[in-house]
């Protein structure tokens, strides 16, 4: 089980928030484990103005706009708190105040000291899943991706993807708790058009076995899809309602950068996807 999991609180929409974090409960009722939620007060430096009186003023609509905010942060933590005390989840919960470009790395420091971090994420959100790429890439732990308007998952029918790399080694390893729970897992394999079947897939299904987890190897040709789009029509046309999959990237200036699968499904996600990198 993940016992104790991150839940940063930073792009939750009012409209929809007591639905969304309701979700989170239920997500961290279904893995067993406590959350501790992460209030975040963007911390936006003042402009300086020659004008006494245009300094005045800025200044106050600045402390106006940072106590609107911290209310909104306290009253979200709240929602969080209730909700969690429903699912019969435990909850803790601290606001920090951080520069909006700092985040990124505020959050992987702050992810390394937990089993997981679940992470609510829109459509077509960059600065959000810059905060996800910091978290995959800079933690060393496991990130599970929550859709806003999906409903919540029951975690059950379970498509591992995967393609004998490191990256999706250790995303089946970090999978673990879920995997031996779920009803159905299959692990996907997405190739070219007559590519034979991978020498190691009985291998990986003996692992799997002895795991106790009676998964499944299925190797599927993408044909004219992408490798996104052929694991996507895979997923919905069985059912599943969590992927599973190593973060993959490359290296820009000593950081990484989302692969094209992982950026692709993360575009806009229309499952639960757990990441590992």
């Amino acid at each position: 089980m993940f016992r104790d999991m991150l839940v940063p609180l930073m792009n939750v929409p009012e409209s929809d928030d007591v639905a969304t974090l309701e979700k989170v409960a239920a997500t961290a009722a279904r893995l067993g484990g406590a959350v501790s939620g992460l209030g975040i007060q963007i911390d936006f430096a003042q402009p300086v103005f020659m004008y006494t009186d245009a300094v005045v003023f800025m200044s106050q609509a600045f402390r106006d706009a940072e106590e609107a905010q911290r209310t909104r942060v306290e009253d979200q933590l709240g929602r969080l708190s209730h909700q969690a005390a429903v699912a019969g989840v435990g909850c803790d919960s601290e606001i920090i105040q951080v520069a909006a470009g700092e985040l990124a790395g505020v959050l992987a420091r702050r992810a390394r000291l937990h089993d997981l971090t679940v992470f609510v994420l829109g459509d077509d959100d960059p600065a959000a899943r810059n905060c996800v790429e910091g978290v995959v890439f800079g933690s060393g732990r496991p990130l599970l991706v929550l859709p806003r308007a999906a409903p919540a998952s029951a975690m059950a029918n379970v498509v591992v993807a995967w393609d004998f790399s490191r990256e999706a080694a250790r995303a089946l390893a970090d999978a673990m708790p879920i995997l031996r729970q779920a009803a159905n897992v299959t692990v996907l394999h997405v190739t070219d058009d007559g590519a034979p079947r991978h020498a190691s897939a009985e291998a990986l299904e003996r692992h799997l076995e002895r795991l106790d987890i009676g998964a499944r190897f299925h190797q599927r040709a993408r044909g004219s899809q992408t490798v996104h789009e052929a694991l996507e029509t895979y997923a919905r046309s069985n059912g599943a309602d969590l992927i599973v999959m190593g973060a993959y990237g490359h290296s820009r200036l000593q950081e990484f950068v989302l692969g094209g699968v992982t950026r692709e499904v993360l575009k806009a996600p229309f499952l639960p996807v757990l990441l590992s990198h």
